[in-house]
């Protein structure tokens, strides 16, 4: 009985030590494609962020320009502006400002991580493996 459980945890150990074995050498095997695949990803999202945030503000500054010039051209009563009053410039204007204002700080605080991974892939790859121990 004592060599039937003992032959029984032997062939246990083995499967286990085998099976260990062969999630090592697939993991071995696919540990570059993934890591090739993480930088893929996190460039993609990082230049898509890089790229449509600023599109955005632009856009909304020059929806809200068109919008000032639209009610500033409706005429004199039904106009919350007068036509002969430079407001809608004015207005245009400082929208403008705040929208720079804003563009400026999103390109400020943006990070470049598509152009780190474009130039030093390992660096990026030994700091987001650090922000992960974080």
């Amino acid at each position: 009985m004592n060599e039937n459980l003992q032959d029984a945890l032997a062939g246990i150990i083995t499967k286990a030590v085998e099976g260990i074995d062969t999630a090592t050498s697939f993991l071995q095997s696919e540990i570059p494609d993934v890591i090739v695949q993480l930088l893929h990803w996190n460039f993609a999202v990082s230049l898509i962020w890089f790229i449509f945030v600023p599109l955005l503000i632009v856009c909304a500054a020059i929806l809200f320009c068109i919008v000032i010039k639209r009610m500033s051209s409706m005429g004199p009563n039904n106009n919350v502006f007068e036509a002969d009053t430079p407001l809608p410039f004015f207005g245009c204007l400082i929208a403008g400002a705040f929208f720079v204002v804003t563009f400026g700080t999103t390109i400020g605080k943006m990070n470049l991580d598509w152009l780190q991974i474009w130039i030093a892939p390992k660096v990026w790859l030994i700091e987001y493996a650090a922000q992960l121990v974080k």
